[in-house]
């Protein structure tokens, strides 16, 4: 990926017509304007360059739930080498999480897809990978797997 072009968010505002110039002329459509403090940097971009963009992420999310639609077609090891190689960490997960996975995620992005809206994608893929993580430490696990144990009657909130 080319080096993007920056700028800060001041210039935006201070020297707008130099900074638009700056993203026509950039190599790439698109600047990253910085921000102070905590504020999360923008992208400043042309409209043709995102929509080509929304076109290439809706193709690829649609092709990749149609790949996935029917998972009774792979074997648990065509699965595991699939879906290990887009998602390291998936290699914690057993075999039978690991093909619930997959159903989750081509679902939840078939329907994204057709919302236009694929943020529920980065959920998913979240609690996956934080269910992983717990499977990747064995004290973890036995933690909380382990019977809870009758810790006697609990008192309502503000009862003496």
């Amino acid at each position: 990926m080319p080096p993007m072009d920056e700028t800060n968010f001041s210039d935006l505002i201070n020297k707008p017509k130099d900074t638009l110039a700056g993203l026509t002329a950039s190599r790439t459509s698109a600047v990253r304007l910085r921000r102070r403090g905590e504020d999360a940097d923008l992208m400043l971009t042309t409209a043709d360059r995102y929509e080509r963009e929304q076109a290439i992420v809706a193709t690829a999310a649609v092709l990749l739930a149609e790949l996935l639609r029917d998972l009774d077609a792979f074997t648990d090891v065509q699965l595991r080498r699939v879906m290990t190689a887009t998602f390291p960490w998936s290699r914690f997960l057993d075999d039978d999480d690991l093909r619930e996975f997959a159903g989750e995620l081509a679902g939840t992005i078939r329907a994204a897809a057709d919302l236009e809206n694929l943020a529920p994608v980065t959920t998913v893929i979240t609690a996956w990978k934080n269910s992983a993580e717990v499977y990747a430490d064995p004290n973890l696990v036995r933690v909380l797997t382990q019977p809870a144990g009758d810790y006697g009657v609990i008192s309502a909130p503000g009862a003496p």
